[in-house]
């Protein structure tokens, strides 16, 4: 059994919205297994993400130091499978990840991942704390569970800074 972790089903039936996570839980849980099993796998992909995404980082911040890229910022998509015995695998990095919000987890971590490289890459140029005519911040929130407002999802990943991608 192979699963693709990251994809999303893409049906044009609104009722057959379908998130490839939950047919992992259920095959599992189907099968006497626990939450704990898939809890491992989605840390083994976090982990892998956390650890190689330097080399793909490194390439980026290079060509972004250069004049032609300095002020210019990519988001990738990176795309897993499982096997039968859990190994994860990564098929490819994409540089023109889908942004697609087929799915309603999707639709609540494509703004909030969107706004977030934003708040990294845009809003450091910017003056960002506007203010509308009744003098509130014109700041909008993309709320997710288990996350603060003010969190932000990229630095979990760590900066380029963290990495020691400059030793040889």
């Amino acid at each position: 059994m192979f699963v693709t972790v990251v994809k999303e089903i893409n049906q044009r039936s609104k009722k057959a919205q379908i998130n490839k996570f939950n047919l992992i839980y259920k095959y599992y849980l189907g099968d006497g297994n626990n939450c704990q099993l898939i809890r491992k796998v989605m840390q083994t992909r976090k982990n892998w993400i956390e650890t190689n995404h330097s080399q793909t980082m490194f390439v980026n911040f290079k060509w972004q130091q250069s004049n032609q890229g300095k002020y210019c910022f990519e988001i990738f998509g990176f795309d897993f499978i499982i096997d039968e015995n859990l190994h994860l695998w990564l098929i490819e990095v994409n540089t023109n990840p889908c942004l697609e919000e087929s799915s309603n987890i999707l639709k609540k971590l494509m703004p909030r991942m969107i706004d977030d490289a934003f708040k990294i890459c845009v809003d450091k140029l910017f003056f960002v704390n506007q203010k509308d005519n009744q003098g509130q911040q014109n700041i909008q929130h993309f709320q997710l569970d288990e996350y603060d407002d003010n969190e932000n999802l990229w630095e979990k990943l760590g900066s380029i800074q963290e990495q020691n991608v400059y030793k040889k």
